[in-house]
């Protein structure tokens, strides 16, 4: 009977045979104390010294190493691997995986897989539903918006929702309107709904896309050094679908050949007169519902921008220092936030890409041409950032 019970379990019968091995080894008269303490006695047992007359002793062959090693319940690394070795003869059914920490808000469950929507009952008990925007990033290419929106997203009550195409036209419908609210994504009515610049909008027609009291947060960064991570960007794009670059060198692409001077109607250029971006959203918003962040030092360190972001935005304090731990392979950040595991580090193979050479003529004249417009946004945004007085 007891043999049929072990042939179907083979984890009990393991656990028994090991209980069995102990009691004998324990209860056995040929090794006294002494023998299981001193090295001398474990040395005479394990080499033994055979007279003339004596067979030297029967020594175990493979097939029972484990069993030696049972023998000696005093040691350690025996017993683990006595315990490695009814793991072995377990079951995978026997085996419970771990499974994933969760971690829930109103309307999302959040774990290391990303963020899934929750129950209708429990969405509907804490409202959820989709709002437009309270608030909105309105991203300038290679600033850093990108990890801004993932920060915010470690925020209890925020939900941000990417950059989404805008409806057609200066003029939207009431359908129109609703097919945008409802690309948003789930927020009850104490969180703050978020977007990313609406993708095809025109500056007229951007309040109507928002809450009635949303605010706007810009960030940049200084823009001769934007200029070259954009032409970095785009190279790295046409090269994943062309075996050769189809970007001329950055310093042909700039520069106007007739003239030698730079050449502002290229994007990489135009894109880093941050003045015309301010203006229109001043002209839409006002100037108290708009922020302008420095990307410089939000990239130095993320904890004082995102402090600053949380008191413009009217959320209650959040961020600390340990949410935020420098990559030691890019050296930038990454977001270290319990309840958000989905949300990590940037992709190494995108940031920290190396930036081609740029000679100190071209440099120069680069900060010479953004220099006016730097001035200008200083003033008018009241802001100092170092940079913008190069």
């Amino acid at each position: 009977m007891l043999r049929a019970t072990l042939k179907k379990n083979r984890t009990f019968g393991a656990i028994v045979i090991l209980i069995l091995l102990q009691m004998y080894y324990m209860f056995s008269p040929t090794l006294n104390v002494s023998e299981k303490t001193t090295s001398e006695a474990l040395n005479r047992r394990n080499n033994p010294v055979c007279t003339d007359n004596q067979q030297p002793p029967r020594q175990p062959d493979d097939r029972n190493k484990t069993l030696s090693k049972v023998l000696n319940v005093t040691d350690a690394p025996a017993i683990n691997d006595i315990a490695k070795d009814i793991h072995k003869y377990t079951s995978k059914s026997d085996i419970k995986m771990k499974e994933p920490e969760v971690f829930y808000g109103d309307c999302y469950a959040y774990s290391i897989a990303g963020m899934t929507k929750r129950t209708p009952e429990i969405m509907n008990m804490n409202g959820c539903e989709k709002r437009l925007p309270k608030a909105m990033i309105r991203g300038i290419k290679k600033c850093g918006t990108g990890i801004l929106t993932k920060y915010l997203s470690l925020h209890p009550v925020v939900v941000i929702e990417g950059e989404v195409l805008a409806p057609p036209g200066p003029h939207f419908t009431a359908d129109a309107l609703d097919k945008w609210r409802l690309r948003m994504k789930w927020s009850s009515p104490r969180m703050l709904s978020m977007t990313g610049k609406p993708m095809g909008f025109t500056s007229g027609n951007i309040k109507n896309l928002l809450d009635q009291n949303a605010k706007v947060i810009i960030i940049i960064r200084d823009p001769v050094v934007r200029a070259i991570s954009d032409y970095v960007h785009e190279r790295g794009i046409l090269l994943q679908k062309s075996s050769k670059a189809l970007l001329p060198p950055f310093n042909e692409m700039v520069i106007k050949p007739e003239t030698g001077e730079i050449n502002g109607n290229v994007s990489i250029i135009a894109n880093g007169r941050y003045i015309d971006k301010y203006q229109k959203m001043k002209n839409n918003f006002g100037p108290d519902r708009v922020l302008v962040l420095d990307g410089e030092a939000f990239i130095q360190d993320p904890l004082p921008i995102m402090k600053q972001t949380e008191r413009f935005l009217g959320l209650s304090p959040f961020f600390k220092r340990e949410h935020f731990q420098k990559s030691p392979e890019t050296g930038f950040y990454c977001a270290n936030v319990r309840e958000r595991p989905h949300i990590a580090c940037a992709n190494p193979k995108i940031k920290g890409r190396p930036h081609p050479e740029i000679n100190d003529a071209i440099s120069k004249k680069l900060y010479d041409y953004y220099r006016p417009f730097s001035l200008e946004l200083a003033k008018k945004a009241g802001i100092d950032f170092p940079w913008l007085f190069q």
